[in-house]
């Protein structure tokens, strides 16, 4: 908007100046109209397209995901292991609300990242600080072979950007609640890859009732990391 009214102030200008050449502004001035139109009707389809749940394949990445099990899923029986998470962070520390699109929901807790719900901004759970830990007991106990995890795209973001995402993060494989359990890999999550991005163990693991995903460090924010979506991929034992 700072844009047009430049061009209206430059309108004025040229009036008072220049009259002869007031066709050639009124020609950029529209051209300038119609591109900014375009952008704003892009970004309404984008938010659109979230708030329905409606991405494609192509625009949420790894499509392998649909076609695999998810362990962590609440609706297959996942669970989460609240006395093994992070705090959530408190909602009431910082501004939440951009233009009316909240950034994440004070009721949101580590249920939401396992409940399978549409991909939608300020749909997820926020905890405290730049690392954390999420633990999930899965509906099966498995040989974990992948996990992946979603986060919405920046494009789409209230801030224009996730630096709340995770960026490097841990898998570990536990048999009981307690314990620190067994390393099965360290991922790193690209801000400005796709959407849902999936990551494979690196060698195949002993079978395991729980999974914990540790965040090592998000991508630059300090006061807390958002986590939207987290599945568990794997092969049940034939016992």
């Amino acid at each position: 908007m700072d844009t047009v009214q430049k061009e209206i102030e430059m309108l004025k200008q040229w009036k008072e100046s220049k009259p002869q050449n007031l066709p050639v502004v009124v020609q950029r001035i529209t051209k300038d109209l119609r591109d900014l139109r375009t952008e704003v009707n892009n970004v309404k389809e984008i938010l659109d397209r979230v708030s329905s749940g409606d991405f494609s394949r192509a625009d949420r990445g790894s499509p392998l995901v649909d076609e695999m099990a998810d362990y962590a899923l609440q609706a297959q029986g996942g669970t989460i292991v609240t006395s093994r998470c992070s705090k959530t962070y408190d909602a009431n520390a910082k501004v939440l609300n951009i233009m009316g699109i909240p950034l994440f929901k004070v009721t949101e807790s580590p249920w939401t990242v396992i409940g399978g719900h549409p991909l939608q901004p300020g749909n997820c759970w926020p905890f405290q600080g730049s690392k954390g830990r999420l633990t999930v007991s899965l509906s099966h106990p498995v040989h974990v072979t992948h996990v992946s995890l979603e986060h919405i795209p920046a494009a789409v973001s209230p801030y224009g950007h996730i630096k709340s995402a995770p960026k490097e993060f841990a898998i570990y494989g536990m048999s009981t609640e307690q314990g620190e359990g067994s390393l099965l890999g360290t991922f790193t999550y690209d801000q400005a890859g796709d959407s849902l991005q999936m990551f494979e163990m690196p060698r195949l693991n002993n079978v395991y009732q729980f999974v914990e995903l540790h965040v090592l460090q998000n991508w630059g924010d300090e006061d807390y990391t958002c986590l939207y979506r987290f599945h568990v991929h794997g092969k049940m034992t034939s016992d």
